[in-house]
């Protein structure tokens, strides 16, 4: 074997990273067999030192980071004919992605660097199922061996617009975001990940992230229920007739809503933003303080605020209640540690 004849087949081998960095690599070795025989050593016994020229590329693609691989782009279509209401997803290791799509057919796209994505659909009775998982590879850098895939991989499921009856998305390890999708239910769970609804409409939400931040922008659900043990929950643009909103370990931020709001936080602050309070609402949380603003003073409420520990401040007075019109809406405003302030915003 010659050194072209070898730089070739090297470069076969490194074909999941850029090209850019391919051909830095290639002169790196040109060089490397340039010096070599400028030591007195021949093209054979330079290739016999750089030893297996498969260990030699996995040691390689093991020292580079995800940026620096080409993007491998996967479609998977189901165009059976066979009618579905409902949609199953079951993924694990991926950033999961649910869109709209103009298409009579169901198609996933999956993009990753190291093409060790695997995906799957099939149609089970009424229902459309979808697996998606992350595909083991060894990799022997020197003397130590890497069991795993490069990074997270984006995986995008194309549904068919329509209504279905329900959506259920489970994700062990990786982000969940729907948009512009309609359906009577969603169940929506992540182990460790962040969920994001934009744009999506029907009768009730339950998202539950066990590690991960919880978003929902311009939604029309009737009931929602969102949930993380750890992370942050934010409702923006929403409306419902009730929206519950959970944080075990953190933040809780509510921005133009327009519903009933029971928020509760173990261990964060709570904010909302409302343009008007139709609703009642009931802002609770054992280690945050509460601030509720509005563009300006509320109309037919009644606050109530109360704190075991720091101060309550009411359009700008001392005071822990407040009684306007009708009182039909109340707003209750517990803490058991911080501050409490209803504002209007300048």
């Amino acid at each position: 074997m010659n050194e072209q004849q070898f730089l070739d087949l090297l470069d076969n081998r490194l074909q999941k990273l850029q090209q850019q960095e391919r051909a830095d690599i290639r002169r790196d070795f040109e060089e490397y067999f340039e010096n070599g025989r400028a030591e007195g050593k021949t093209t054979e016994e330079i290739i016999t030192a750089l030893g297996n020229i498969e260990e030699l590329a996995e040691e390689l693609l093991a020292s580079y980071d995800e940026a620096d691989f080409a993007e491998t782009v996967s479609i998977v279509k189901n165009d059976d004919v066979v009618p579905y209401s409902k949609v199953k997803v079951d993924v694990d290791g991926v950033n999961l992605s649910i869109v709209s799509t103009d298409a009579t057919y169901a198609m996933i796209e999956t993009k990753d660097a190291d093409n060790l994505t695997e995906a799957t659909m099939v149609i089970e009775n009424d229902t459309l199922v979808v697996k998606a998982k992350r595909q083991e590879r060894i990799r022997r850098l020197w003397f130590i061996t890497i069991i795993g895939s490069v990074g997270k991989a984006d995986v995008v499921i194309h549904l068919p617009k329509k209504q279905y009856e329900q959506i259920t998305i489970d994700n062990d390890n990786g982000s969940i975001k729907v948009s512009d999708t309609l359906a009577k239910k969603f169940n929506l769970k992540s182990d460790n990940g962040r969920i994001s609804t934009d744009g999506i409409q029907g009768e009730k939400l339950d998202a539950y992230s066990d590690n991960g931040r919880i978003v929902l922008t311009n939604s029309n659900v009737l009931l929602v229920n969102a949930e993380s043990s750890n992370g942050r929950v934010v409702a923006e643009n929403c409306k419902a007739n009730q929206l519950k909103l959970e944080s075990d370990n953190g933040k809780i931020q509510i921005k133009h809503v327009d519903g009933m709001v029971d928020a509760r936080s173990c261990n964060g602050r709570i904010e909302a933003q409302m343009n008007t309070v139709n609703h009642p609402l009931n802002l609770v949380t054992d280690n945050g303080g509460i601030l509720l603003s509005s563009v300006s003073k509320l109309d037919n409420v009644e606050i109530e605020g109360k704190t075991s520990w720091g101060s309550v401040t009411i359009y700008n007075d001392k005071t822990s209640s407040y009684a306007h019109g009708t009182k039909a809406n109340h707003i209750k405003l517990k803490t058991s540690n911080g501050n409490i302030a209803v504002e209007e915003l300048a």
